[in-house]
């Protein structure tokens, strides 16, 4: 135990090292207009670090360039985590009557989207920094997947600012990508489409476990549970790079045992969850 605390203090020395340019007027690598994210030069520099007072079902995560801090969803309890950048919990925000919460992702300002899994619905859940408690019907909600998909349904999803359209991924069985356009003129109206099938593509993931858009590239950052990776895919799905999150990869000692969320901060730094309530971090070399 002592040696894992003294190997957390200095993974968190180094983590802090890659974040000492924050600040508010700083010029952000995740909004700068780069042709790829290029993946397979980033290294895990935290982790596994264990959430505290999450036992299981860490689902999704989302960082907040107004709170500089990360959102962690939860399917059961169905609960919102804000997190540090080293995967200490700040606080918990309980979600009153959601169900399966799988997925989020920040909206801008104090709105996030969530998805359900099993209802297969978007929702838009406003959190402050006062927040205690979301109650469900007094949020906006957006029908996503017709197909009943279970406990394979709906699992993560990412905003797209510039079009301000969600794409929203179906885990498999058979996997799906959705892109969700808002009805501004009708509550709960929206326009679903499916830009391309991932059943068809020649990434080979056996699943969809989460969803991130990247603003510098206009590229999409597709994570797998079962294939145990991170790719980056443009808009209509052709291959970028690829992250392994496999034993030995990555500067992986183990594989990460279940990648469910995915999110990057303004320096261009990954952080992924993995169930039952594990939290990494990835830098690029030399950035």
């Amino acid at each position: 135990m002592k040696f894992f605390q003294t190997w957390l203090c200095i993974a968190a020395g180094i983590l802090c090292g890659v974040n000492a340019c924050f600040s508010g007027d700083a010029d952000p690598v995740a909004s700068s207009s780069v042709a790829s994210r290029q993946l397979e030069k980033y290294k895990r520099v935290l982790g596994p670090v264990v959430i505290d007072k999450v036992e299981n079902n860490a689902s999704d995560l989302v960082f907040s360039s107004k709170t500089k801090t990360l959102f962690l969803v939860l399917n059961k309890p169905t609960v919102v985590m804000e997190l540090q950048l080293t995967g200490a919990v700040k606080r918990s925000i309980e979600l009153k009557d959601f169900d399966d919460t799988e997925g989020i992702t920040w909206v801008g300002d104090n709105m996030f989207g969530v998805v359900e899994e099993r209802k297969r619905n978007l929702v838009l859940v406003p959190i402050d920094a006062s927040t205690s408690v979301v109650d469900y019907a007094q949020c906006e909600k957006f029908p996503v997947d017709p197909e009943d998909g279970q406990n394979t349904g709906i699992e993560g999803v990412g905003y797209d600012s510039s079009e301000q359209s969600f794409l929203i991924v179906k885990e498999k069985t058979p996997k799906r990508i959705y892109k969700l356009k808002r009805d501004s003129a009708k509550p709960g109206g929206c326009e679903v489409t499916r830009p391309w099938d991932p059943e068809k593509d020649v990434m080979a993931l056996k699943d969809l476990s989460g969803v991130y858009y990247d603003q510098g590239t206009k590229h999409w950052l597709l994570l797998s549970d079962e294939s145990k990776c991170l790719v980056e895919v443009t808009l209509d799905g052709t291959e970028v790079s690829r992250l392994s999150l496999e034993t030995g990869k990555s500067g992986l000692a183990e594989s990460v045992p279940q990648p469910e969320g995915i999110t990057m901060d303004e320096q261009g730094n990954i952080y992924i969850c993995s169930e039952p309530n594990l939290f990494y971090v990835f830098s690029k070399e030399n950035q």
